[in-house]
């Protein structure tokens, strides 16, 4: 998976899912997301989902080190 597919919601993440089921804080989520199964190929389609938003919000933090907030 790339940055571009990421940005472009065609990284093959699904949707959704319901952290407030699954995490009971970000660093759990992100462990969710990391071990999601796709919901497609990766760069085949195009569905808008906050999994790979949060992915790219740590990302970023973590290149930047610095918090997003900041």
């Amino acid at each position: 998976v790339t940055i571009g597919q990421i940005v472009s919601h065609s990284a093959g993440f699904p949707a959704w899912k319901p952290f407030y089921a699954l995490a009971d804080s970000p660093e759990k989520a992100l462990d969710v997301i990391t071990r999601v199964a796709p919901a497609y190929e990766a760069g085949t389609r195009v569905i808008y989902s906050d999994l790979g938003y949060i992915l790219l919000g740590k990302l970023l933090e973590t290149l930047t080190a610095t918090r997003l907030d900041v």
